[in-house]
């Protein structure tokens, strides 16, 4: 889609690319969910489901809207806040309209912040989305509101929770070198991840909701640790012993490239996304749902007392 909103050469190409696309072959249509994936070998859908809104996969179902593969009540379907154990969810969700559409709305509360959680409490859950949508311009009162607090909370989490120079938590490789883990903010989680690995691609993505703060967060990691090398940042740092993956991903390396080249060229990415003809069918559902407005908090943490996850 960026591809064929830059280059016209390459247009019919990436419209044959995208047609064949199918995302269908992804979309249960008994939840109103895509599924995790699809296995080869017998040829079915996964028989888990990408059910919480905030998280990564909502960029996906985005453009299989905007394709015209899912109905737009997929959107809808998806779970917006969900409640933590012991809170009834009768209780605990108001009910808000925009326009033909009816979604709980309800938040988290962390030191005073409000926010729709994500699955783990991951930076790549929170802000990956972002390096192709412009959601603080698109959904000021949602996804633009939330973007900005999870950033905050992330640095914020590190910072006077864990006492920590640097932060930023997202699924990386293991400083010990052993495998690639999940690492998130407990309280920006429903089922948060215990991981506390700091990666640089997640201060990278934190550069469309907190600018300033991310690019100090960028050169700390930089000199404090031995975690910049021949091909840039390397994957992740223990801030509490220093030790480094010192192995390059090239997930991490694009959404780092991808993140710099949107704060120092206007969101140029961006707004090559949003130009192409199946992301402007899909843009109008993001204008109206407000994530707060008239909501209730379903849990609140004013001593940093992560959620405890539900038992699923």
């Amino acid at each position: 889609m960026v591809v064929r909103s830059s280059f016209p050469e390459l247009e019919p190409r990436c419209t044959a690319s995208l047609a064949a696309l199918d995302f269908r072959r992804l979309y249960d249509p008994r939840y109103k969910l895509m599924s995790h994936g699809e296995y080869v070998d017998p040829e079915q859908r996964s028989t888990f489901h990408y059910g919480v809104f905030y998280t990564e996969a909502r960029l996906g179902s985005l453009i299989a809207i905007g394709k015209g593969d899912v109905p737009a009540e997929h959107w809808w379907a998806m779970t917006r806040t969900p409640p933590p154990p012991g809170v009834a969810t009768s209780a605990a969700r108001s009910l808000q309209l925009a326009r033909v559409h009816p979604w709980p709305s309800a938040y988290y509360e962390w030191k005073g912040l409000h926010y729709v959680p994500s699955w783990g409490g991951s930076m790549f859950e929170a802000l990956m989305p972002t390096l192709l949508l412009d959601e603080r311009s698109h959904a000021p009162s949602s996804l633009g509101r939330n973007d900005e607090v999870h950033a905050e909370v992330q640095r914020r989490y590190a910072v006077e929770d864990l006492g920590l120079p640097v932060w930023g938590m997202s699924p990386s490789w293991e400083p010990s070198g052993e495998r690639y883990s999940e690492h998130g903010v407990a309280p920006l989680g429903f089922h948060p991840y215990d991981g506390h690995a700091v990666t640089p691609h997640a201060a990278a993505l934190a550069l469309d909701a907190i600018p300033e703060l991310a690019v100090a967060n960028l050169r700390e990691l930089a000199k404090r640790y031995d975690v910049y090398g021949e091909y840039g940042f390397y994957d992740s740092v223990d801030p509490l012993t220093g030790a480094v993956a010192h192995v390059y991903l090239s997930l991490d390396q694009s959404m780092i490239l991808i993140a710099l080249a949107n704060h120092l060229e206007g969101g140029v990415i961006q707004r090559r996304f949003a130009d192409d003809p199946i992301a402007r069918a899909a843009l109008p559902l993001l204008r109206d749902e407000n994530f707060f407005e008239g909501a209730a908090s379903l849990q609140s943490s004013t001593q940093g007392v992560a959620p405890t996850p539900p038992k699923l």
